[in-house]
């Protein structure tokens, strides 16, 4: 029987007057209405919405997006696939808060959102912005998401390290939101999991400051996962707190039913040149090493646009296995070529010499 210990928690963070994020855990809030029925039968399903368009506009953005995305997938009929109730779930988010943009004025009220869907032994991750979920597995931290961030398309093309990324100023800025535009493109991704592991839903309020390997040490090492999420929080207004702070942690402590892969190949995929983890790399598996044509940063600082000639990298090219190797055939064709230059050589001096006897002998 599938058992879980969720914790939720969320700050206004140190220098905002309101929150804009919003959490959905079946324990917090919007998640409250569905039992124990409704949850065996659907799985279950955790969220956290990061809202923006100015005061009271994210607040609402990111909270209707949370309670759409519940309903919608608790309570329409199902489809049989979980893949396709999550992503008709996301697009009726989007939907709602779309119209709600544009009756109430606010033409910029949007929100990020991810998500993540466990039933039997299996998590199905979801995603639109730069919210993230991590896996977490003793200890190792798994970002298994894809931010849709100008940065992190810079990544994916080898413009910026992960590392100046971090320092970018184009850093706040995505691509994909929930209820900016009619139709909205969200990710799915897919794990196993085992007995033990932690997922972690978060906004760029926490990820943004702490780092992918403080969250694993902190959720390893903190004594309960209440207190995992106090430190986090703790952690990230330490280091400032410029924007509003949400983690949700979920525990698996037992297993449900035993189930085969659930997504197959609609995942999404990514292949990014710094082999930042994605949904390509299965989980916890460690980073490969660098493909053969990976690309070299160079050490400017001001990285080219992505698209431009002038961009800061260039290919290292690996040698072609393919070909064949020197030697062989070759080889013994050059022997036999410098063989008979030698003995070419031999007997034109042999010549040389019988000719300087003869004229000797007749003088």
């Amino acid at each position: 029987m599938l058992k879980l210990e969720p914790v939720a928690l969320t700050d206004v963070g140190r220098k905002r007057s309101n929150n804009q994020d919003h959490l959905g855990d079946l324990i917090f809030r919007s998640g409250r209405p569905y039992g124990p029925e409704k949850l065996a039968e659907r799985g279950w399903l955790f969220a956290v919405a990061d809202g923006m368009g100015g005061y009271a506009g994210g607040e609402v953005a990111s909270e209707l997006a949370i309670t759409t995305l519940f309903r919608e997938y608790y309570e329409s009929p199902s489809s049989g696939d979980i893949a396709t109730d999550l992503t008709k779930a996301v697009q009726k988010a989007n939907f709602n808060v779309r119209g709600e943009s544009a009756t109430s004025g606010r033409n910029q009220m949007g929100t990020t959102l991810t998500l993540v869907l466990i039933t039997g032994n299996r998590a199905i991750f979801g995603n639109v912005g730069d919210s993230r979920t991590y896996l977490i597995r003793q200890g190792i931290p798994e970002r298994v998401t894809h931010d849709h961030s100008l940065v992190q398309d810079q990544i994916d093309a080898g413009v910026l390290t992960p590392e100046q990324a971090e320092r970018s100023s184009i850093r706040n800025f995505i691509t994909r939101a929930i209820g900016h535009k009619d139709e909205v493109d969200s990710d799915l991704f897919e794990r196993e999991l085992i007995p033990g592991d932690v997922l972690l839903l978060c906004s760029d309020g926490l990820h943004g400051l702490v780092k992918e390997i403080e969250m694993g040490t902190v959720v390893a090492t903190s004594p309960s996962l209440k207190e995992a999420a106090q430190a986090l929080v703790d952690l990230a207004n330490e280091r400032g707190g410029p924007d509003n702070i949400s983690v949700m942690l979920i525990r698996v402590e037992e297993l449900g039913d035993i189930l085969q892969p659930i997504l197959n190949e609609r995942e999404a995929r990514y292949d990014t040149i710094f082999n930042q983890v994605t949904g390509t790399i299965p989980a916890m598996k460690p980073p490969p090493p660098p493909p053969a044509s990976i690309t070299q940063q160079t050490t400017t600082r001001n990285a080219a646009p992505v698209g431009l000639d002038t961009q800061t990298t260039r290919p290292m090219q690996a040698p072609n296995l393919d070909k064949p190797k020197p030697g062989g055939s070759g080889l013994i064709i050059g022997l036999i070529i410098l063989a008979l230059v030698i003995a070419a050589i031999v007997i034109g001096v042999v010549l040389l010499g019988g000719s300087n006897g003869t004229s000797n002998s007749t003088a």
